[in-house]
């Protein structure tokens, strides 16, 4: 801008020169052309006019001069103009430039914050994806767990179901074995012969007689009636153990050679006759009624 400035400054008196001599050229042409008309004017007989030398060339200087001062006058406000226009745009350009400045800063402000908050945005949105997934691989892992604890849950009170039944049933059996145990013992009872009475004592042999003196054989001891071991009673046999059943209405699964506190060391498990015994060391367990 300075330069075009300075070119515009060097080249104004050039200019206004050559306008002024252009001027000047102009007036001498004019006053050439008006010679000849002034001649004819002169020729008329009626209005002749008589211009002395002097005059005549006073009137050319002042047309010259005129034309000069006009060249000059107009050069000047053209170099003013001109002088004027540069200085007005390069203010008008540096505001321009300054508000384009300012534009582009904002523009590239914007354009950071757009691209953060697209990037926030995206991560967010990944994020909210990721916890999507977790919460669904969450929740279809509890849903599993909990299927499976139902499912353990009805097979478990599928089995209690079934182990209550095998034990009602048991016990109605038990009840059904000791209560025909019990009619049949006391039917033994009553069909027990009565007991023999007691032999008349011999009578005694005279001395005279030694051959035929002697003694009887000894009628051979009772044996004593095996001990039954208190508070415990046999509710079943199978597969060669025995379910004993103690007062507290606790059932043990014994086998010979067990130990039980209680009733001591299992020796062994018997029939007898149609009823089975648990032989210990201790006594028997047999079925009884309480």
């Amino acid at each position: 801008m300075s330069d075009g400035k300075d070119q515009a400054g060097a080249s104004a008196p050039g200019t206004s020169a050559a306008s002024a001599e252009a001027s000047l050229k102009d007036a001498v042409t004019s006053a050439r052309a008006a010679l000849p008309k002034a001649e004819a004017f002169r020729k008329v007989p009626a209005f002749r006019l008589k211009l002395r030398p002097p005059i005549a060339a006073a009137l050319l200087g002042g047309l010259c001069l005129g034309s000069f001062g006009g060249g000059a006058a107009v050069a000047l406000l053209t170099k003013g103009a001109r002088a004027e226009r540069p200085a007005i745009g390069q203010a008008e350009w540096k505001k321009l430039a300054t508000r384009l400045d300012a534009q582009a800063a904002e523009s590239a402000r914007l354009a950071t914050d757009i691209k953060l908050l697209k990037d926030r945005t995206a991560e967010a949105h990944d994020a909210a994806e990721k916890a999507r997934a977790e919460s669904g691989t969450r929740f279809g892992q509890l849903a599993e767990r909990l299927d499976r604890l139902n499912k353990v849950g009805g097979e478990t009170a599928t089995k209690l179901a079934g182990l209550s039944e095998k034990l009602d049933h048991f016990d109605r059996e038990q009840s059904a074995r000791v209560t025909a145990l019990g009619e049949k013992v006391e039917r033994q009872r009553s069909a027990a012969p009565a007991a023999p009475a007691p032999a008349a004592p011999a009578a005694k042999v005279a001395a005279a007689e030694p051959a035929l003196t002697g003694s009887l054989p000894d009628k051979p001891a009772a044996k004593p009636a095996p001990t039954l071991v208190d508070g415990w009673t046999l509710r079943d046999v199978y597969d060669g153990v025995a379910m004993i059943e103690n007062r507290n209405r606790r059932l043990v699964e014994v086998g010979p050679g067990d130990t039980v506190p209680g009733i001591g060391r299992v020796e062994a498990i018997e029939r007898r006759g149609k009823t089975w015994v648990v032989v210990t060391n201790r006594g028997l367990i047999t079925s009884q009624l309480w």
